[in-house]
This record gives structure tokens, C-alpha cells and sequence, in this order.
């Protein structure tokens, strides 16, 4: 869970963090299943209407009570904020976001397009094996254990197959990410452990393999060695890499299980670590503090501005925390606690008898103030919620136009090899070209300014992608001029959506020769690798100040943000022709000018 609150305030902090959600799957595949065959054991079946009337219990008034909040907050914020709230809501109450986002195209690692409750994917997939999985089970259990681990594995592996052969290397992997039955294995590995090992049985490493018992120091080996290598995918394992969708986050859940086998053991120290108080708090408050950090961050980012600086940013840390905890907590004391103690009935005629009987009502003014508030904020939410952001819109006119600019460009395939000789070996002075001698790669901002940059390049390729990562980026560029080697100038924009591979600039600027011409578009967007990467495309150019140059982008915009969709990032019309400007006069620097 904290994992992926930091992954969430900043990618750049840890890249791998929302790995933190793929721990909880298997963590949640192993406890619903080692539950469900306690159930079987002790009583002979599985009591269905039992187990789902307990899981409503646990998770929809927590959920439900977060989305109708948050709901009404987000009626006092810009229409942005509340793009898409319609389908979002459907979603919601019907656990099936992440069949909705698939089916609109929504992306989940998009740093600069968020919607509201983009977050609870994870929780629909959950609901969806919470509701198929029991019924699978009547006949998984008719096995011996052997058959019901190797039942197990067998979906766990081709769940993951399914992801590694649907990715496609260079373009968004949410639809995979998203998808149920290619995001299923974590649970399933999960069940395969409860079906080896289940949570009620005693011990833990030393009793999976009896005979030969595991000695007190090989466990902690076992243990702190396995939270040491999750550690490194934290760090590590980026959300844009091939390798995480390729087997990457497969090969962590299945570290998990191994992580999860040694908590059985009281030996262990990462055991005695979560056992106490501070743990077993967060653990407490984790389902609340899930639902809670993701509105609340994009709202208090809104709020505060400017968090690419260190204060805002603080103070964003500062308040989303604090405010997740302490909607958590009110959750978990106020909602999920009554509710599971007492059941739905039962908890409606304890707010029935304070608040009716005994001239109740008076008494809580501000409560039911407070709830025909939220209701009447639901309502004004929604009614005025866009179908799309503005930032959206613009980047998907921008697509059209940057379709067109590429209709003749053949396939590409950003990590593809393209040769290592000088694309462009004539010694010829560039001074004056046409759009026919460009091409222009780059991610959603290059997208929004498609329109004007086709209109005023005539002829200009444009290859460029919503959350598209820096290193993506270079290689779609590298590509491209490999396969349009008569195109003298090339226009690059990265770093929109995390930080810039310097490395792999270099190697791009050097690659393309002394006979090209390059224009680095620099970033706008309030995020902490900003100033970083705006430093680094400097460097490179004044390492290259024959053939690379710096179109200001940031300067160009910064006093007009008006001019800017709802996200302060992606350009409006009047802002994209500042674009357009920028790159023209970037080229001028380099003595390049187009005509036609």
C-alpha cells in the first residue's frame, strides 16, 4: 500500500511501486482461498451466500462511501477533474472498471490525464474472482492437493502468457494491465500456495517440506532475501519497461509466494517486523487508505499548483497523507467496523434509533446536514461532468492530424535494431527545407499540437503517443529516420510523463551525425523530473551546438497556462501555434528555415 501511495505522488520516486498492487493480489488470492477451503474442510461445501454476503460486508460501504464523497468534492473543482464521472460511477458500483477503461482506452500510466477513480481496476478484478472463483472451487476441491496446485499454476501461467504475447512493445500496456484474465495470475499463484500451505495450518517454510526442516537462520535468509529483491523491483521495474509485461510482474508475484510462505513462521524477522503496531495499523486502515490517496492526491495537487517546486510539492505529500489517513481511519472506525460487526440491518436501525427515536434528529444537525450536502454535490457532479478532458480532447484532434502527417510512413517499431552507418552521409548545407525534410517524434503534448505543426510543415511526419517514455520516444525517432533517410531535421519532444535517459539522447544526437539537424522541445508540466530534464536537454545541446538547438516551449507557455487544457500541460490551440513558434525558431538558431 505505501508502495503504491509514493508511486502515485511520484513515479520518479519508485518506478515499481504500483507492484504494490500485484503483492495484494497474491496476498488476497491466498487468504480468500485458504478461507474458502477452510470452509470446505471443516463443514464439506462451501457456503456461498456466507462468503459474498461477507465480502459486500468488507467492501462495497467503505467503497461506496469514498466514491459519493469524493464525488461531491470534485463538484467544486474544474469540469477536468470530473472527466468521464458518468462511466467512472458505472464502474464503480458495478465493479467493472477496468472493463470500462479498456473499452474507452483509458491509461493508467498517463502522469498527466487522471481521472478520479481510475484506481479501482484492481478492486473490480478482485470483485470478479471474489464472484467465480468459489464456484470454480466446487470442482478444483474434488482433487488431491497435487491436482488442486497444479490447477492453480496452470491459470496462473497462462494468465500470464496472456499478458506477455498482448503487449505490444511501444504502446500503452494498460490494456493488458487493465485486463482480467491477463492480470489474474497474482491471485491465482496466491491460491496455489493456500492450496499447498493454507493460513490455518500451522507453520510456515520449516513445514512445507517436513522431512528436512528449515533451520531458524535460512529462513530469515529466505525472507529478508525475498523482501530485498521485491525492494529492487520497486526501484527498479518501470511501468513502461517490455520486460515487466514480458514476464516481469509475473516473476514478482511468484516472489511473493515465497515471501507470504515465510510470515507462517515465527522465526522469521520480517514476520516480527508486521507484527507490530505501526504494521499492523497501516494493515488495519490499508482497504481505506487504497480507496482514499488516489482522488485525494489529484485534488490537493490541484489545490496547491506548482508541485514540480519543493514546497508545493511538500505540501502535497503533507496533506495527501494526512488526509488519507484520516479518511481512512473514519472509515474503518464509522463504516467498515459497524458494518461487519453488525451486518447492513442491523447497523441501519442503530442510525434509525439515534437519529429518529428519542428526538434523535436534533442532536445530529450536522450529520444529516452533511449527507443532504453530498447528495445535492453528487448530483451537480455529475450533471456537469465532460465525457472527455480538455486536455483529452485536444490531444485527440491532434491524433487525427498526426494520422494523417504519417500516412505514408511505413510501420514502425520503436525497439527495433536500425542500422548503425550515417543516415544522412551529403555534406550539403542545410539552410532551407520543406516539411518534407522533417519528421517530429514525441508523446501527448507533440500529439495536442499536431494540427499546426502538419499545417505548418507541410509534409512533416509525426510519430507521437500518449505516455510515451523518454527512451520510447528516442527509439520511434531512431526508426523512423532509419527508415526515411532523405529527411534532414528532426524534432523531439520527451519527457512529459517521466524523466529523460540522457544516455539515450546522446546516443541518438551522435547517431544521427553531423548532417541532420535536431530541435529538443523542452517540458512544461508541473512534476518534479521538469527542471531535471529541461537541465538535461540543454546539456546536450550545448554539447552539439552545430546541429542540436532547444525549441523554449517552456518559456513560450509558461505565461499563457489560460491557453492550456484544464491540466496546465497539453496546448489549446492558441497555446500549440506558441509550439509551433518555438520549434521555428529553435530552427533559426541552427540557421535552418522552412519554406513552403
Amino acid at each position: 500500500m505505501l508502495a503504491v501511495i509514493v508511486y502515485h505522488l511520484n513515479v520518479a520516486w519508485l518506478p515499481g511501486g504500483y507492484l504494490g498492487v500485484d503483492v495484494f493480489f497474491v496476498l488476497s488470492g491466498f487468504l480468500i482461498t485458504s478461507g474458502l477451503v477452510r470452509d470446505h474442510d471443516d463443514r464439506g461445501g462451501i457456503r456461498l451466500g456466507r462468503f459474498w454476503l461477507r465480502r459486500f460486508r468488507r467492501l462495497i460501504p467503505a467503497l461506496w462511501t469514498m466514491v459519493l464523497v469524493c464525488t461531491a468534492a470534485l463538484a467544486l473543482f474544474p469540469p477536468d477533474l470530473r472527466a468521464a464521472l458518468g462511466r467512472q460511477l458505472l464502474g464503480a458500483f458495478t465493479y467493472t472498471s477496468n472493463w470500462l477503461s479498456i473499452a474507452a482506452h483509458d491509461s493508467y500510466f498517463a502522469k498527466d490525464t487522471p481521472l478520479a477513480f481510475v484506481h479501482l481496476w484492481s478492486l473490480a478484478i478482485e470483485e470478479q474472482f471474489y464472484l467465480v472463483w468459489p464456484l470454480l472451487l466446487f470442482a478444483v476441491l474434488a482433487l488431491r492437493r497435487a491436482g488442486r496446485v497444479g490447477i492453480a499454476l496452470v491459470l496462473a501461467i497462462a494468465s500470464g502468457l496472456g499478458m506477455a504475447v498482448m503487449y505490444v512493445p511501444g504502446a500503452d500496456p494498460s490494456p493488458v494491465y487493465f485486463g482480467t484474465l491477463t492480470h489474474l495470475f497474482g491471485l491465482m499463484l496466491g491460491a496455489g500456495l493456500a492450496f499447498a500451505r493454507p493460513l490455518y495450518s500451522a507453520g510456515g517454510l520449516g513445514q512445507i517440506a517436513p522431512r528436512h526442516p528449515l533451520t531458524a537462520g535460512v529462513v530469515n535468509l529466505v525472507a529478508l532475501g525475498s523482501l530485498a529483491v521485491l525492494g529492487v523491483a520497486f526501484a527498479l521495474l518501470g511501468d513502461q519497461l517490455p520486460f515487466t509485461y514480458q514476464g516481469g510482474i509475473f516473476l514478482v508475484s511468484a516472489l511473493v509466494v515465497v515471501i507470504i510462505a515465510t510470515l507462517g513462521d515465527q522465526r522469521s524477522v520480517v514476520t516480527k517486523v508486521l507484527q507490530t503496531q505501526p504494521f499492523r495499523l497501516i494493515g488495519r486502515l490499508s482497504y481505506g487508505m487504497y480507496l482514499w490517496h488516489w482522488p485525494v492526491i489529484i485534488m490537493v495537487r490541484h489545490l496547491v499548483g506548482g508541485q514540480g517546486q519543493p514546497l508545493p510539492t511538500a505540501l502535497v505529500i503533507v496533506l495527501s497523507l494526512g488526509l488519507t489517513m484520516l479518511a481512512s481511519w473514519l472509515s474503518y472506525r464509522f463504516i467498515e467496523q459497524p458494518i461487519l460487526r453488525l451486518g447492513f440491518r442491523q447497523t441501519l436501525k442503530l442510525v434509525h434509533t439515534r437519529l429518529v427515536v428519542a428526538g434523535g434528529m436534533r442532536r445530529h444537525v450536522i450529520p444529516i446536514g452533511a449527507a443532504a450536502a453530498v447528495s445535492v454535490l453528487c448530483i451537480v457532479s455529475l450533471v456537469s461532468a465532460p465525457d472527455r478532458s480538455s486536455a483529452q480532447q485536444y490531444v485527440e484532434t491532434g491524433a487525427e492530424y498526426a494520422n494523417m502527417a504519417s500516412a505514408k510512413a511505413p510501420a514502425i517499431d520503436p525497439h527495433g535494431a536500425p542500422p548503425a552507418e550515417p543516415l544522412f552521409p551529403s555534406t550539403q548545407p542545410i539552410a532551407q527545407i520543406h516539411g518534407t525534410d522533417m519528421i517530429a517524434a514525441g508523446d501527448s503534448v507533440m500529439l495536442a499540437s499536431a494540427r499546426q505543426i502538419s499545417q505548418s510543415y507541410p509534409g512533416i511526419l509525426i510519430d507521437a503517443q500518449v505516455a510515451r517514455q523518454s527512451g520510447d520516444t528516442f527509439r520511434a525517432a531512431r526508426q523512423l529516420l532509419a527508415d526515411n533517410r532523405d529527411r534532414r531535421v528532426l524534432v523531439v519532444h520527451a519527457g512529459t510523463n517521466g524523466g529523460i535517459d540522457a544516455d539515450a539522447l546522446e546516443d541518438l544526437v551522435t547517431w544521427c551525425g553531423p548532417n541532420r539537424r535536431i530541435v529538443l522541445v523542452d517540458i512544461f508540466a508541473a512534476r518534479s523530473w521538469e527542471q531535471p530534464g529541461n537541465a538535461t536537454l540543454e546539456s546536450i545541446a550545448a554539447q552539439h551546438p552545430q546541429t542540436v538547438a532547444v525549441a523554449h516551449w517552456h518559456a513560450a507557455v509558461q505565461d499563457h497556462v489560460d491557453e492550456l487544457a484544464g491540466d496546465q500541460i497539453h496546448p489549446g490551440d492558441a497555446a500549440a501555434g506558441r509550439y509551433v513558434a518555438s520549434v521555428t525558431d529553435a530552427l533559426g538558431r541552427l540557421g535552418v528555415t522552412v519554406v513552403g
